[in-house]
């Protein structure tokens, strides 16, 4: 008599588009704190651990190009890195210098996980991004927004200077 392999059955994978909002299989518990995390750095397997560990502790986490997010949480980049990160994730809408939306460290994100609420920002958590970024260089000074970067960026290999409402800071 012979042996034959059993064979396995595959499991069937749902299908997400890219940007898609993932399915809310556990209740928002704070729906004015919204997450990104920067993968750079942090790998795609960690970033979905967090991800997925954010969302049971109630946590809210979406995309860089979503206008909801109000924390951009990051694992060893520093702020201009995760700027840079922002702009070219497709990040809209983002005042760099104002804190909107906060840049912070993964110690923020730990502390909030363990107290299974959003932590307190404290000034050790916030990465810091120059007033004068080295991307900004020639720019005479700094640009406050993410738009003002992107005009910044396309007009400067023109050769255009910005009109007198678009000045950079």
């Amino acid at each position: 008599m012979s042996q034959f392999p059993v064979k396995k059955k595959k499991k069937k994978q749902r299908l997400r588009l890219p940007g898609s909002p993932a399915p809310l299989a556990h209740p928002v518990r704070f729906p004015k704190v919204v997450l990104c995390l920067v993968e750079k750095r942090m790998g795609a397997t960690r970033k979905a651990f967090l991800t997925t560990l954010a969302r049971q502790r109630g946590f809210c986490v979406e995309d860089a190009n979503s206008d909801r997010v109000t924390h951009v949480v990051s694992e060893g980049n520093s702020g201009d890195e995760v700027v840079e990160w922002l702009l070219k994730n497709g990040s809209r809408g983002i005042d760099v210098l104002g804190g909107c939306p906060a840049l912070l460290n993964t110690s923020w994100f730990t502390e909030s996980m363990s107290a299974g609420r959003p932590a307190e920002i404290e000034p050790r958590h916030r990465l810091q991004v120059r007033k004068e970024p080295s991307y900004l260089a020639g720019c005479g000074g700094g640009v406050r927004s993410i738009e003002e970067y992107k005009w910044y960026l396309g007009k400067s290999q023109l050769g255009e200077q910005p009109p007198p409402h678009q000045t950079c800071l």
